[in-house]
């Protein structure tokens, strides 16, 4: 008698056990995570950045969340009219990395420019000091910050 009780008991005890038990995701990280949930049925979705020409693609994203983050090209294009003997350098973090000596008579500039230009490639978001000096001489045409986001190309028009 004293083991069918036991028995009994024990019974009792799974029954009671796998009525409790709950499937869901478990996971805090994921967007459909359960806080009820007491056991994983492997459901979880990770939403992510889902364009593979995003720096930060994520092959296992469920759902892209907007948080795709892209390199950027820039360029800049010069738009005024200089003298024959004059030019303008370009400075990217205060590095010199090109000058400009032919205006561009294209009025409507893109990244397909077939003007010259001074083209940086590759730069990561952030926010970025450049500067472009009329030579010879040492005025600045133009300058300050630019900020790189989620754009793939930029172009800079010195005027």
């Amino acid at each position: 008698m004293k083991f069918s009780v036991l028995f009994f008991i024990a019974a009792l005890g799974a029954i009671q056990f796998s009525s409790c038990k709950v499937e869901g995701c478990t996971n805090v990280g994921a967007s459909n995570y359960d806080p009820d949930a007491n056991f994983s049925d492997e459901s979880c979705v990770f939403p992510g950045c889902t364009d593979p020409n995003a720096v930060n693609y994520d092959m296992e994203a469920v759902g892209d969340n907007g948080t795709c983050i892209y390199v950027s090209d820039i360029h800049f294009v010069l738009t005024r009219t200089l003298a024959d003997t004059q030019y303008v350098h370009v400075y990217w973090e205060r590095l010199y990395k090109g000058y400009l000596d032919a205006t561009c008579s294209e009025t409507d500039i893109s990244c397909e420019t077939n003007c010259q230009s001074v083209s940086l490639e590759n730069l990561r978001p952030g926010e970025y000091y450049f500067g472009a000096v009329l030579r010879p001489g040492t005025d600045t045409l133009k300058g300050g910050y630019i900020s790189i986001g989620s754009q793939k190309c930029l172009v800079v028009e010195i005027d």
